[in-house]
């Protein structure tokens, strides 16, 4: 026992390539000469690496050989794989094409799981090699051999939102890439009108500034928005504005004109309009709600 411990202890560790399959702090092990070592390695870039041991530490040293990866992979379990989303940076989302063989291999239930270092370009339904690493799946290749057709079919069936399958397990993936395609059209619709708001939110900003007013609030209304501000004499008013930034309804009378309003020239119609001590428009945008008025205003 004490001459296994005096082995370990001057024992030499040599370079050894290991897959890192996140950015950040990494957790290695490796078995040399029967020696087992475990280094914490920082890591910047997700992929393979040359890896640099010394006596209590280890340190990427360069990117891993092409012989050296395949070498490595051929030495871990192969599990063929349906990809289904990318996940993230050279990660995506996969099933068994097998589950039941999967299953019986420690892959329980057909669960999805994450497989990692993704080095080239696949695409939903693409069946995939993966290697397990202690549960943990890396991307090997694509299988050319195996359903390149029956790929092709299941991309045009979530394409046509039919609902013919072949197995279980390509429902099992045509669902998760389904519920993936209505989400990201979701999201994109979405960003779409919140980047289409803060635009118009900068304009209007703009124009009230532009004359020392202040933009308070805009809420999408109908076909524009509800808009609240604040004059610089401190009044604060809500109008009605098309995303042209020009006035639908002002909240009085502007004799037909409110749309040769714009939030910058409506500026000065209320100072003007203060300065004239007019208590008629004071009176008008007193018994005003702007809610009513643009509710009307989305109806026309």
């Amino acid at each position: 026992m004490l001459d296994t411990a005096l082995r370990f202890a001057e024992y030499k560790p040599r370079p050894f390539i290991a897959p890192l399959p996140i950015k950040g702090r990494v957790e290695t092990f490796i078995m040399q000469d029967g020696v087992p070592l475990h280094y914490t390695v920082q890591n910047e870039v997700p992929g393979w690496w040359e890896i640099m041991p010394y006596k209590n530490h280890a340190r990427v040293s360069d990117s891993a050989s092409i012989t050296k990866i395949m070498q490595y992979r051929e030495l871990l379990p192969r599990f063929y794989s349906i990809a289904c989303i990318p996940s993230g940076q050279n990660e995506w989302l996969v099933v068994p094409f097998n589950a039941a063989d999967a299953s019986q291999r420690g892959w329980r239930n057909g669960e999805p799981k994450q497989v990692y270092l993704v080095d080239e370009t696949i695409e939903p339904f693409d069946v995939i090699i993966t290697r397990s690493l202690a549960g943990l799946l890396l991307y090997d290749s694509l299988d050319y051999r195996q359903n390149v057709e029956m790929s092709g079919e299941m991309r045009e069936i979530v394409n046509k939102k039919t609902d013919r399958f072949f197995t279980r397990d390509w429902a099992n993936a045509f669902r998760i890439i389904s519920d993936w395609m209505v989400k990201a059209e979701q999201e994109a619709k979405a960003k779409l009108i919140q980047d289409k708001l803060a635009k118009t939110q900068d304009r209007m900003k703009f124009m009230l500034e532009f004359m020392g007013a202040k933009l308070i609030s805009s809420e999408k209304k109908g076909k524009g928005y509800k808009v609240t501000w604040e004059a610089p004499d401190g009044h604060t008013y809500k109008m009605g504005v098309r995303e042209d930034g020009h006035i639908s309804v002002a909240g009085f009378c502007l004799a037909g004109t409110d749309d040769q309003h714009n939030l910058s020239s409506i500026v000065q119609v209320m100072e003007e309009a203060h300065r004239q001590h007019r208590p008629d428009i004071n009176q008008a945008y007193a018994e005003y709600d702007a809610d009513d008025y643009l509710d009307n205003d989305e109806e026309d």
